[in-house]
């Protein structure tokens, strides 16, 4: 069955419009991730790479021999040769086809790809060919994700990150070799049914959005030590967290930009009038962490809802819809709150006779009335990161509520990156602010803070702070890395760096996923 996404309605597999409200089913499928889009959307609801109708790079196959930072995923069925056994071969090939299929599309949601299947079992990569900076997070969401499309069967699922080479096969397919892999079926081994055992360095990765038990130390075959193995629990929940973090790093180098916010905020609320603020930088220079000190200043006297579009999975619009209206509840009036829960997939029979265009006007309305009941209750922050993902439909949506709200205190922070831009003209009157590197004198202030006692000498934080080139996160990594390794070393009263020459993976896979939006001849 597929999901119609504007109304949210199930149709059969081979149907090419929605029977509900008649809406195509069919579409481009994005080059990067494989996601399907709507006929003409320029870009990617998933991940933002340019469709058809906007210029696409050529697809170039990933060069053979290569070194890549990869996460591979091996999932098997559980109980299969028993399964065999007691039933029909046929069958058992209709059920097996059946259920890889399911994976399969899993895999290519997530923006992964699968590197082979063998009889009862699938190799998936994620970073092969071409890199995200969270594969990480992919691997482990997908692999969650299976459990709930195996049908009849079980899966076991092992996933592991490393370095891998990229090779040749004898008839010319490539794949990928390494320890990383190795390690990966051995997880998958060790994997109960419907479990997702998962690597030290997956872990770690991917430990920001995914939840993980306390981990424990596995023997595994062909490895001289026991390697750290965690169970993921489940992908949390979006948005932004308000509570105070005692192991988050202070925000440096920022005032200025926080004063403009607070302005922004200010002038809203006191000139009850609503307004938009576009909040643009590159991955790692601090936008997120910038927006979530503006909702935990204003979040005693507001309602503060907030987002995140989602990197990965089918239906990111009604995903983000339906975060924000938990967030804010219901208004209580039934014609608005069905309205709203359409436009996050919850579809009311009473609806489903309504055509396409009009449900989007009904659903523009039914988000106006609720923002205006909430920002007259208090005053209204709405903030949706990484909007640089979304789609066509979720942007529309938000600029037609904004330009229709009444005279209201609310203010709406759209959070992103500054490429692709396309976003960023959908909202020609909104207030843009530009958020670049730490100068050097702030990065110092910040590598000082994070290796606080001993303090750094001055020449481990002018490297610190050369190497990170003021962005926050490269920063926190070098000295995170670091401090892992025993590279902080204290001597005379001061702390300086034994052995800074190793670039974290974490940073590896922001790198990696930058040089694969090149082209070849720009690597």
């Amino acid at each position: 069955m597929g999901t119609c996404g504007t109304c949210g309605a199930a149709n059969p597999a081979s149907s090419r419009f929605c029977g509900s409200c008649g809406t195509p089913l069919l579409g481009l499928a994005c080059p990067s991730c494989a996601a399907l889009n709507p006929e003409g959307q320029r870009f990617c609801g998933q991940c933002g790479t340019a469709l058809g109708g906007a210029p696409v790079r050529t697809s170039t196959p990933v060069a053979l021999e290569e070194r890549k930072l990869a996460t591979v995923l091996f999932a098997d069925v559980v109980g299969f040769t028993s399964l065999a056994e007691r039933t029909d071969a046929e069958a058992v090939a209709r059920t097996v086809d059946a259920a890889f299929r399911r994976l399969g599309d899993v895999v290519a949601e997530h923006g992964g790809t699968v590197d082979k299947y063998m009889g009862d079992s699938l190799l998936a990569l994620f970073g092969v060919p071409t890199a995200h900076d969270d594969d990480a997070e992919r691997a482990v969401a997908a692999g969650l994700a299976m459990r709930e499309v195996g049908g009849d069967l079980a899966f076991s699922i092992g996933i592991n990150t490393g370095e891998v080479m990229v090779t040749s096969l004898v008839d010319g397919r490539s794949t990928v070799i390494g320890d990383a892999v190795n390690v990966a079926a051995r997880l998958e081994k060790a994997a109960g049914p419907g479990q997702v055992l998962v690597g030290e360095l997956t872990a770690r990765l991917a430990g920001r959005r995914v939840a993980f038990d306390e981990g424990r130390p596995l023997v595994v075959k062909g490895k001289r030590e026991p390697v750290m193995v965690y169970a993921a629990v489940g992908v949390r929940a979006g948005g932004h967290e308000h509570e105070d973090d005692p192991g988050r790093p202070p925000l440096v180098g920022r005032d200025a930009d926080q004063a403009f916010l607070q302005a922004q905020w200010d002038r809203a609320v006191a000139d009850r009038r609503p307004a938009m603020v576009l909040v643009v930088g590159e991955p790692g220079v601090g936008t997120t962490r910038l927006v979530e000190e503006l909702c935990s200043r204003v979040s005693p006297c507001a309602n503060v809802a907030s987002a995140a579009y989602p990197a990965y999975g089918a239906l990111g619009g009604p995903r983000v819809a339906a975060d924000l209206a938990r967030q804010l509840g219901p208004l209580g009036d039934p014609e608005v709150d069905l309205r709203v829960r359409s436009a996050a997939g919850d579809l009311d029979p009473s609806l489903r006779s309504i055509d396409p265009t009009t449900i989007r006007s009904e659903q523009v309305w039914a988000f106006r009335r609720l923002f205006e009941a909430k920002a007259a209750d208090r005053p209204l922050l709405v903030v949706l990161d990484d909007a640089h993902r979304a789609g066509d439909k979720t942007l529309e949506l938000i600029d037609e509520v904004v330009q229709h709200l009444d005279d209201v205190p609310a203010l709406v922070v759209l959070v992103g990156r500054p490429s692709p831009s396309a976003w960023l003209e959908r909202f020609p009157a909104a207030t843009t602010l530009r958020v670049g590197p730490l100068g050097r004198s702030d990065a110092a202030t910040l590598a000082r803070a994070l290796v606080p006692d001993p303090p750094l000498t001055d020449e481990a934080t002018a490297l610190l702070v050369e190497r990170s080139s003021g962005n926050a996160l490269y920063l926190r990594e070098l000295v995170a890395l670091a401090r892992e390794r025993g590279d902080l070393v204290v001597e005379g009263g001061r702390t300086r760096l034994a052995s800074p020459s190793t670039v974290p993976p974490s940073l590896r896979a922001l790198l990696a996923a930058r040089l694969d939006s090149l082209e070849p001849e720009q690597k």
